[in-house]
Order: structure tokens, then C-alpha cells, then sequence
């Protein structure tokens, strides 16, 4: 791992003249707000990192430039040669930037070569004050994990369960609200068939009654002639042919009476009751088909809308597998620390000063600050004034552990009481350069 050992700011931000060459494990620097204590650990993040840190007026006012220099030097097993960076931003903006190795060769694409091996170190001060989910983000990021398009598809999802879910409630309350007829066909009554039945057996009817008329018309003229026979026949011998033409005729007609009723005695008598009845009935028979026809339609329109349901509740669940066999073959910075989708966790409590101790959200974030930048042996910490003397002592002996060099930022100055090296700020300089207690 590389380390910071030396550095030379000018006119940058509030300082006018700042050199150190950092010892030990712990630095605070310290002074009264407004001194240029931030303007000193943001010195190192420009010179690191450039434009990326968005310093918004980084040349001091008065200043026509401004100007760091630092050496970071490499050991032995990095995959780098000790860098000599000097950074110079003019008054109007302009930026530049030369890398060179300790021989004076200058490296081309400096930027990109410092951000593949510095990459966006990370502030454990500001990791313990980070909004919870921008703290999930930043630990995924760490960590390898994207969810971004496991997290869109599985939105989608919900939203398109949600919105199924709400037409099944709804389909189910309206089928809830129907009602359903046992004592009516499957299919709707046709009235004008019905009408049409009616008219038929109706002509069929007066066929009939057409035919008895003609019956009991034949039974008169049966009687009738009978009657003029008895007359006839007291005038037999005057009336001889008359009466053998009654006869006759008399036959004839005998002939009708049987024909007749033959074709009475075929002929059926319908009872027009009942299909009366039923049209009298059929719009209240159809109303109530409908209403079957219409829970049997809902009730299949409900059955697939919960298979929808179903379905897409399975896709969500194979979404959140795939996240947990992600987060369960991860290799988390510090044991015990997990996240949701809303807070990070560690020993499955929120990453919150109300649920964890002081010292556990420093172990967590200084554990966060090392893996986030495992190449450089430099940390800042630029919200120091939160620590005690407790919290100092801490990170001076995870410092000393990681073998890596703390710049802690407070107001005052409290380092003198943990033995760390203390830089002092006042009107833009040092007051006193690395006061070792």
C-alpha cells in the first residue's frame, strides 16, 4: 500500500502556505472554523482525484493560482513506482496536472492512471452521517454488487402485481356482489321462438276447431236428412227416387263423418298454458342467464388474474433469491455487516449511533474506508469533532493495525491527549508543524 509522504499546498481554498511530510499512524488537524482545516485534507482529495472532488472556488481569493504538490510512495509489492503529482489550477479555472516517477519520467493519462489505482476513497465520518440508503449504495458499489437492473425488473414486477392484485380484489368484491340462479337454463330464452311455436300450434288448434266445425255441421245434416228420409217415406211411392238420392246422399256424408273423424281422432290437442307461461317468464328467465353468464365470465377473468398474480409473485421471488445468493457469496469488508434495501446492518442492527455504539460505527466505517481504497495508506476524516478522546485513541490503534495514516479534522485540538502528531490551522498556515506529544 502506498502512503502520503509529503506534501506542499499553496493558495488553496483558505490556505496560503501549508507543508507536511506526515508521520505515525494519526494526524489531527485542528484550529477554529473558517482556518483552512478542511482546505487541507480537500488538498489532499484534489490532488488525488482532481475535478472528481468539485471544489467550487479552489484558487484562494487574492491568489492568482494555486498549487499541490505531494510524493506518494509505493512499497515494494505495489504494482507502481513512487508518484511525485503536482497539481496547478488557475484563477480562471484551468486544471493541470503532471505524474512523474522518482527518475522524472512523466506518465501520459495521468487522470486515468490515478483514478484505476486511488479509485473514490472513502470518508468513515462521512459514511457513519450518509443518508441509510446512499450507505446501501456505497457498500454495494464496494462490494461488486449492482442491483440496478435486478431492482428495476423486480419495480416492474410489483407495480404489475400491484395493479393485478387491485382487479382481483375488485373482480372478487364484484362477484361477491352478484347473484347466482339455480333454476334457469344455461342458455337465454328466445322469445320469438318461443312466439313462433305458439303461432303454429295455434294454427293447428284452429285447424282442429275448423275440422269440428265441419263435424258438427255434417252430425246436423245427418239429422236432417234422417228427418226428411221419415218424411219421404210416408210418400214413398210418390217420392222413390227422391229418397234412393237421399240415400245416396245420405252416404256420402256417412263417408265425411268417417274421414272427419279419423282425421280428428290424429290430430293432437296442445295445452297452451305453459309455453304462455314461459313467455310471460322468458325476460325474467333471460335477465337472470345473463347474470349466470356474467359471474361465470368474471369468475374466470378472477381465476386469471390470480394465476397472473402468481406468476408474477414468482418472478419477484426468483429476483430476490438471485440478490440473496449474491449478498451470501459476497465478501463483506467486516463480519456481521449485511444491508437491505434501506440501511446497512451490522449484527442485523441498523447502522445508526441509536442502535450501535460509537466504537462499532468507527470500526464499521473505518473497515468501509479501507476496502473502498485498499491501494493508498491514506484516510480522511474531515467530521472529526463528533470523536472523543475515546474514538481518537480507537482509530489511532486501527490505524496503527491497517498501517495506514489517519488525517482527522477537529475543531480545537484534542490529539495531544491520544499522542497523535497535530497540525494547527490559523489564518492559512501552520501554527506548528507536527507538535509530537
Amino acid at each position: 500500500m502506498a502512503r502520503l509522504t509529503s506534501l506542499k499546498v499553496e493558495n488553496f481554498k483558505k490556505l496560503i502556505l501549508a507543508e507536511i511530510s506526515p508521520e505515525g499512524n494519526v494526524t489531527v488537524v485542528g484550529g477554529l472554523n473558517e482556518s483552512g482545516k478542511s482546505s487541507l485534507l480537500d488538498s489532499i482529495s484534489v490532488l488525488l482525484q482532481g475535478k472528481a472532488v468539485k471544489i467550487p472556488e479552489p484558487v484562494r481569493r487574492g491568489a492568482k493560482k494555486a498549487k499541490i504538490t505531494g510524493e506518494i510512495k509505493s512499497d515494494e509489492w505495489d504494482a507502481f513506482e513512487s508518484l511525485y503529482i503536482t497539481r496547478t489550477i488557475s484563477k480562471a479555472g484551468n486544471w493541470s496536472i503532471k505524474v512523474t516517477n522518482k527518475d522524472g519520467a512523466e506518465y501520459k493519462s495521468p487522470e486515468t492512471m490515478l483514478r484505476q489505482l486511488f479509485g473514490d476513497p472513502l470518508d468513515p465520518s462521512e459514511f457513519i452521517r450518509m443518508d441509510s440508503r446512499r450507505r446501501v449504495e456505497v457498500l454495494k458499489k464496494l462490494m461488486g454488487l449492482d442491483f440496478t437492473k435486478l431492482d428495476a425488473r423486480r419495480e416492474k414486477l410489483y407495480d404489475e402485481r400491484t395493479i393485478i392484485n387491485g382487479e382481483v380484489s375488485g373482480q372478487k368484491s364484484r362477484l361477491d356482489e352478484m347473484e347466482v340462479y339455480t333454476d334457469v337454463p344455461d342458455e337465454i330464452v328466445l322469445v320469438a321462438d318461443l312466439s313462433k311455436e305458439l303461432m303454429e300450434k295455434q294454427e293447428k288448434n284452429t285447424s282442429r276447431e275448423r275440422q269440428e266445425e265441419k263435424l258438427e255441421s255434417c252430425f246436423g245434416s245427418i239429422n236432417q236428412t234422417g228427418n226428411k228420409i221419415m218424411d219421404l217415406k210416408t210418400e214413398l211411392i210418390k217420392l222413390q227416387d227422391k229418397i234412393g238420392r237421399a240415400e245416396s246422399t245420405l252416404d256420402c256424408f256417412e263417408d265425411d263423418r268417417v274421414a272427419l273423424t279419423n282425421t280428428l281422432d290424429d290430430m293432437e290437442i296442445f295445452d297452451l298454458t305453459e309455453i304462455q307461461t314461459k313467455i310471460n317468464n322468458a325476460e325474467n328467465t333471460n335477465t337472470k342467464i345473463r347474470s349466470n353468464k356474467e359471474y361465470s365470465e368474471g369468475q374466470e377473468l378472477y381465476l386469471k388474474k390470480k394465476d397472473e398474480s402468481k406468476v408474477l409473485s414468482i418472478a419477484i421471488e426468483e429476483i430476490d433469491n438471485n440478490k440473496t445468493d449474491q449478498l451470501e457469496n459476497a465478501d463483506f469488508p467486516v463480519d456481521g455487516l449485511s444491508f437491505t434495501e434501506d440501511d446497512v446492518l451490522y449484527n442485523d442492527l441498523p447502522f445508526d449511533e441509536k442502535q450501535l455504539s460509537s466504537e462499532e460505527l468507527l470500526k464499521v466505517s473505518f473497515a468501509m474506508a479501507i476496502a473502498s481504497d485498499p491501494t493508498l495508506k491514506v484516510m480522511l476524516m474531515r467530521h472529526g469533532s463528533f470523536l472523543d478522546k475515546n474514538n481518537l485513541k480507537l482509530i489511532g490503534q486501527m490505524a496503527e493495525k491497517a498501517k495506514i495514516h489517519v488525517f482527522v479534522e477537529t475543531v480545537g485540538n484534542i490529539g495531544n491527549d491520544i499522542g497523535a502528531s497535530v497540525l494547527m490551522i490559523e489564518n492559512g498556515k501552520i501554527k506548528n508543524e507536527f507538535d509530537d506529544i
